[in-house]
């Protein structure tokens, strides 16, 4: 694995976490490529920019105020990465309401680091 496509990937994760908490919609939904896919628990899948950051408003809506994701491991494979992770979601005051774990397909388009299929497991009961 490549010692920098972790960190951009990392630094990439850093912006999602920022935007979840500031809430900006747009930035979260392109993060993604035009045609990807955010796959949680019990939910449809979203697909495209649009569709993600909708899916991301609705969780906000929810009253969820922090997102938590901690990289741990990244596969290369050129154009390409394979991340595993953990995540954690939180309401005011920092309480946590879920936690699990993801596994993202990243894409390499025009030398920055896009999500194309972002998979979502929950560790707590529906």
């Amino acid at each position: 694995m490549s010692v920098t496509i972790k960190s951009a990937i990392e630094a990439r994760n850093a912006d999602m976490m920022v935007a979840f908490k500031t809430q900006d919609l747009k930035t979260l939904g392109e993060m993604y490529t035009i045609d990807g896919k955010f796959m949680l628990p019990h939910a449809p899948v979203a697909e495209g920019q649009d569709a993600v950051s909708g899916t991301f408003g609705a969780m906000i809506d929810a009253g969820l105020k922090e997102l938590r994701l901690a990289s741990q491991s990244v596969k290369d494979f050129g154009d390409y990465a394979v991340e595993l992770g953990a995540y954690s979601l939180h309401v005011d005051g920092g309480t946590q309401v879920d936690k699990g774990h993801y596994q993202v397909l990243w894409q390499l388009q025009n030398d920055t680091w896009l999500i194309s299929q972002d998979i979502v497991t929950s560790s707590e009961p529906q």
